[in-house]
Parts: C-alpha cells; structure tokens; sequence
C-alpha cells in the first residue's frame, strides 16, 4: 500500500514536472534575427568654433555622412500560446573584443516588446562616407552617447548578435561585414550549419 503510493506520487510528480516544461516550451516566444536591412543615410552635426582674421571665432556646423545597417528581429506567431517576447536587448560581440556591446532598437531604446507576429529593427552598424571607419552605435543610438568604432574599413569583421528577452529563449547569429567601395558595407547573415 505504501509503495503504490510512493510510486503514484512519483509518477504525478513526474507527469506534472513534464506538463509545466512542455506548456512553458509552448507559451515562449519564438525570437528569429531573419535579415539585413538598408543602407539607410544618416548623418551627425558637428559644430566646431573656427578661427577667423578677428579675435572672435564662429561657429561653423558640418554634417558626418554615414550609411546605416539594420537588423530586423521577428517575433514568429506560433499556432497556440502567442505571447509578445518582453524587454527584448541587442547584444553584439565584434570577433576583435573581448566584450559584448548593447546596441540600439529604432528609435534609441535600449530595450523593448516585440508583438507576435511582428518585427522591429536593431541599429547595427555604419560606414562614415569619407573616412570609411565602421561604427556601431550605444544602447541610446549612433548620436546620443557617441558610438563605438569596430573597423577602420580596410578589413572584414565577423560579429555576433545575441538578442534576449525576459520571457523568450535568447537568438543568435553571426554577421560578416564586408567593406566594399569607400563609403558601403555588405553586410549579411552567415548561413546556420
């Protein structure tokens, strides 16, 4: 009597453990980084004082050209559990850094919802027209708080982009990003093994 318990109670333990693992599985958003957008044109004020004839400078106001890359990150609609994937973060490791860099969704937020069935696009990289030099932004955007430089143009690089939430299984891909011309970027996913 006291073994049929023991093992009815292992065996609901077990059951119940197995039903909360698969309903969890099924109510967690499905993350998929699905592909590279752009380039878009943005470009930087500088004001910077320049010394006249006269004692007094001015002020003279410049814009630094860059063509942008975009990320776009979906929230696939699945057939039964959808669920919005919450505080969604863009990670991304440079293969020269030891350290990952929090980058920035559209619009300069550090972090965001993603709904089911719908997409939004992580700030990845730009090409500065003039110099070439590659730049990734902050977690405020390419302006707010600077931005990061991962290449002087002349070279490959090779990052990875990790992408988290609070309630879904993290995503990640590789991205190469190729120099091409002075001024542009061929920028794409690399294929999963």
């Amino acid at each position: 009597m006291i073994e049929i318990d023991i093992i009815s109670i292992l065996i609901g333990a077990t059951v119940g453990f197995l039903s909360k693992l698969s309903y969890d599985e099924l109510r967690t958003p499905k993350l998929r980084i699905a592909e590279i957008t752009g380039p878009f044109l943005i470009a930087e004020k500088i004001e910077r004082e320049i010394a006249v004839e006269s004692s007094t400078g001015r002020a003279e106001k410049t814009l630094k050209m860059y063509h942008a890359y975009r990320v776009r990150v979906y929230n696939k609609q699945k057939i039964v559990f959808n669920a919005a994937a919450r505080s969604c973060i863009a990670w991304m490791k440079p293969d020269i850094s030891q350290e990952s860099y929090q980058l920035c969704w559209i619009g300069g937020n550090s972090s965001l919802t993603i709904n089911v069935g719908d997409y939004r696009e992580v700030d990845l990289c730009a090409r500065e027209v003039d110099t070439g030099i590659i730049i990734a932004p902050t977690e405020a955007g390419y302006f707010q708080q600077g931005y990061r430089v991962i290449g002087d143009g002349k070279r490959q690089l090779k990052v990875f982009l990790r992408i988290t939430s609070e309630n879904a299984k993290k995503e990640q891909k590789t991205i190469i990003i190729i120099p091409e011309n002075n001024d542009r970027l061929n920028v794409r996913l690399e294929l999963d093994p």
